[in-house]
């Protein structure tokens, strides 16, 4: 073989290949560290997100209970969200009847 092989004395392989292809899987582990964390982060912010959101609609109909008759919460398009026991106790109007309006 014409090609001799560069060895250290601890018997690595110290060819050009050898050191990028271990350079490269070293940097694909990385990155993927890197992109676990970041995902594993985002899911945790989002969680966190969705859990104050829940509560702060509840401490917010908690406050209007006691301060209102009733609460109606609508989406951007004036659309009744969710049961409206309040307002169809006040209207006298059956749940039907109060979708159908809506």
């Amino acid at each position: 073989a014409l090609y001799k092989q560069a060895v250290s004395p601890f018997g690595l392989d110290l060819s050009a290949t050898a050191i990028v292809e271990k350079a490269a899987g070293h940097l694909l582990v990385a990155l993927a560290a890197v992109f676990m964390e970041r995902s594993v982060r985002a899911r945790i912010l989002a969680d966190l997100a969705s859990e104050d959101s829940s509560r702060l609609l509840s401490s917010f109909r908690c406050v209007l209970k006691g301060v209102c008759e009733g609460e109606v919460l609508l989406d951007s398009t004036c659309k009744f969200v969710g049961r409206t026991e309040c307002l169809e106790q006040l209207l006298g109007l059956a749940p039907e009847e109060l979708t159908s309006r809506a």
